[in-house]
């Protein structure tokens, strides 16, 4: 039998062991990537020169949790059209403070010695996590949005406070009277100018990259408006006394009129409370200044009065001053008088719809309505341009006071190359190990079933898996067949007992197979009778096999002779191409021999002799 080494296993079955860790290994990676997760990061400092005490701009505390408010995360979902929910968001969320380590040290120092220590971080660590359903770019476009948009808000919250107006498009109503949606374009108008005319003031020389508008450009645009299409769409309403219902509609500017006196009325008190307020604020502030100029410098801080403190005496920690007393009169004086002149023109109206009819004209209602959406097309339009402006001014403003210290990247929970590689050695390894293992095992098994215990040849049994092989097949010409026996094993037995025969039936084993070698295989059948099948050798070549059999056993240092007697059949010579039929030629022939029977010159050449 052959006799296999762990290589002979190991490359016997090695396309196999690398196939099976190859399909371990893409299942495995599939694996990984369905739980694989992937975590953009970004680090932001707080740069406000009160940032370092915990404090915003405006001087509240610094809440970095708000960097996933479902305020941010609902305008993140608008600007990306995500189909999520803000809380798959905010989960996903983390901000995580850094703090350097000295003062980590200087912390520790403090608890050691029984001290109070504050500080207050200004870097965070902010980072959103996705799963396998998500790649690497939508976590950090995601990252992004979320900080933009935290920018934009920190700066409306803390720094650009000035309120965006409202959009008339959200406004204007079917339902109302035609001068009722006039008088909601022309107010809302209005109030984005006055914001506009603030914003140009304040940041005269921005223009927004992404709408391309400055401040001055958009207010422009608002005015051309304000002072073409908006008197216009008053003027095609008032001309005709165009009103869908003419009762209610001098109801209500009636009650506004009302409305509108009775506020003048409390503004007016509030405007008298405070003409006295500066009018004490100068008088005192007069008098103070006399008296410190005839105090010593020592004495002056410690004589000074605070007016503020005389004009609000009631207040524990008044904070205006005399152009804060003016401006809220200034503010005062114009609401009153804006409302005069709203009353005066809504005077006007009642007195041009007192007696004017429903509009019935189909003409002039679609001019009207026509006008009308014309006009709240043009400000939505408008509006949107206002917001994009106005968003990455607030980026930009935000930046100023908290800004990115680094880009986002991206880390990987899972390093899916290298576990990749790591199962697909670990399965080399086991699919070689078991290999050896089970191949070493079948080995041993074959060894019992099939190997004689003293010869360590194949035994008969696997002399009939060698018979049934070749006995559905024709012998090719060249296939010789040799039966052996040892002539003296028994006469060893008697003389030297069955330990010494033993040991002759072994070593004569061994030389035979060492002389057999690779030409055929050789097996012991019993009985005293070894078999030789050569599936290549002519009778020539059986021959000098003998030849070198009987040289090798001549040679061979033993304490004991070895006899032995053969026969040698060969399909071709004896015409035989059955291999039942060759070994029972063989067997046929070592019987003759052993009964003295003489044989013909010419099968001297293939019949057995004895050594």
């Amino acid at each position: 039998m052959e006799t296999n080494t762990i290589f002979d296993y190991v490359s016997r079955w090695k396309y196999l062991i690398i196939g099976l860790s190859i399909a371990a290994s893409v299942v495995f990676s599939f694996y990984l990537k369905s739980i694989q997760e992937y975590t953009a990061s970004v680090t932001i400092e707080y740069k406000n020169p009160d940032a370092k005490y915990g404090y915003t701009p405006d001087g509240t505390i610094i809440d970095p949790s708000e960097i996933y408010s479902a305020n941010i995360i609902s305008k993140v979902i608008e600007d990306m059209n995500l189909d999520m929910t803000i809380d798959q968001i905010r989960t996903k969320c983390e901000v995580k403070e850094i703090i350097p380590e000295d003062e980590k040290e200087k912390k520790e120092a403090a608890y050691k010695n029984n001290e109070e220590y504050f500080y207050f971080p200004t870097r965070y660590e902010v980072t959103y996590t996705v799963d396998s359903e998500y790649d690497k770019t939508f976590a950090i476009n995601m990252l992004n949005s979320i900080i933009d948009n935290y920018f934009a808000y920190y700066s409306e919250e803390y720094i650009n406070k000035t309120n965006i107006p409202a959009n008339p498009a959200s406004l204007v109503d079917s339902s109302y009277d035609y001068i009722e949606n006039a008088d909601i374009i022309n107010n809302t108008t209005n109030n984005m100018l006055g914001y506009l005319k603030t914003m140009v003031t304040e940041y005269p020389d921005y223009r927004s990259s992404t709408t391309g508008y400055a401040m001055d450009d958009l207010y422009e645009l608002y005015e051309t408006i304000s002072q073409t299409d908006i008197p216009a769409l008053y003027a095609v309403i008032i001309d005709n006394h165009a009103t869908k219902n003419n009762t209610s509609l001098m109801q209500g500017y009636t009650q506004a009129i009302d409305r509108n006196r009775i506020r003048i009325s409390d503004v007016n008190e509030n405007l008298d409370e405070i003409s006295s307020l500066i009018e004490m604020y100068s008088a005192k502030n007069s008098a103070d200044q006399n008296y410190q100029m005839e105090l010593d410098d020592n004495e002056i801080d410690k004589n000074r009065k605070n007016v503020i403190n005389y004009v609000y005496e009631n207040e524990s920690n008044p904070s205006s001053t005399y152009d804060n007393i003016i401006k809220r009169f200034i503010e005062s004086k114009d609401a009153c008088n804006s409302m005069e002149i709203e009353n005066e023109f809504k005077d006007y109206l009642l007195s041009i719809f007192t007696d004017a009819g429903n509009m019935e004209e189909e003409a002039i209602i679609n001019h009207i309505t026509e006008s009308t959406d014309s006009i709240v097309e043009e400000l939505d339009g408008l509006y949107g341009i206002v917001l994009d402006s106005v968003k990455e001014l607030n980026q930009y403003l935000g930046t100023s006071n908290i800004y990115s210290i680094n880009t986002a990247y991206v880390c990987e929970k899972l390093n899916i190359r290298l576990y990749v590689m790591l199962v697909m050695l670990v399965f080399i390894i086991i699919g070689t190990l078991g290999t050896i293992i089970i191949c070493k095992l079948v080995d041993n098994i074959k060894h019992l079933i099939f190997v004689d215990e003293k010869t360590s040849l194949p035994n008969n049994k696997y002399c009939d898996l060698i018979i049934s092989n070749y006995s559905n097949k024709v012998l090719d010409d060249d296939f010789s067949f040799i039966l052996l026996s040892l002539d003296n094993l028994q006469e060893t037995n008697r003389t030297q007992g069955y330990h010494a025969g033993d040991k002759m039936l072994k070593t004569f084993s061994d030389i035979l197979s060492d002389t057999v070698n690779t030409f055929g295989t050789v097996v012991y059948n019993k009985t005293n009778q070894f078999f030789v099948f050569l599936p290549d050798s002519n009778m020539a070549q059986s021959e000098h096999l003998i030849h070198e059999l009987k040289k090798a056993v001549k040679s061979y240092d033993t304490p004991y002779s070895i006899e032995f007697s053969y026969s040698i059949s060969e399909s071709k010579t004896d015409n035989i191409y059955s291999i039942r039929k060759l070994i029972a030629e063989s067997l046929a022939k070592m019987e003759k021999q052993k009964e003295g029977e003489e044989i013909n010159t010419d099968e001297t050449n293939h019949q057995e002799h004895k050594n």
